[in-house]
């Protein structure tokens, strides 16, 4: 009787090992597994930034994409004296009855931007002392730029030129 009582607790203690070790490896493939998808998300995170330029031969409003996926365009506003405008800079420009020529990129709901790209909103190549592109400077001052926009990973965005990126909450 007490060969078969040692028999007996010799194997419940193996096999409450075995099941500790597989509950412990459970817990370390579900960590990993958050941590492929963690690293999936930042492999393809976009992240826009709105900057103009302004120097002795151009002034232009451009969008960068310097993320690492492509970013999709879901709304665009222009803020401009207390008021929010849902429309891209060239048209909100036209409502302001600022003349061209421009160079210019309509920027619209669905909208891909690439990864590593950069695309002008707007630009007009003029020397700085003309009255044209000093109105678009005055009115660009002024001008608050609003993008909201989502990973391929359905990860929703925001930023402004007066702004960074902000992961926006679901």
């Amino acid at each position: 009787m007490k060969g078969k009582l040692k028999a007996v607790n010799v194997n419940r203690i193996v096999s409450g090992i075995a099941f500790i070790i597989s509950i412990g490896t459970l817990f370390t493939f579900v960590y990993q597994t958050k941590l492929i998808r963690e690293h999936q998300y930042a492999t393809v995170m976009p992240y826009l930034e709105i900057w103009d330029i302004n120097n002795s031969k151009e002034y232009s409003v451009n969008i960068f994409n310097r993320g690492l996926g492509p970013a999709f365009i879901e709304k665009i506003q222009i803020e401009y004296k207390d008021s929010l405008y849902p429309m891209d800079l060239i048209n909100f420009l036209g409502l302001q009855k600022l003349k061209g020529p421009y160079t210019f990129t309509n920027i619209r709901e669905g909208m891909v931007i690439k990864e590593d790209s950069k695309i002008s909103m707007v630009q007009k190549k003029l020397p700085r002392n003309d009255s044209t592109r000093r109105e678009m400077e005055k009115i660009m001052d002024s001008v608050l730029i609003h993008i909201q926009y989502k990973s391929i990973y359905d990860e929703h965005w925001k930023t402004s030129s007066a702004n960074l990126p902000v992961k926006m909450e679901d």
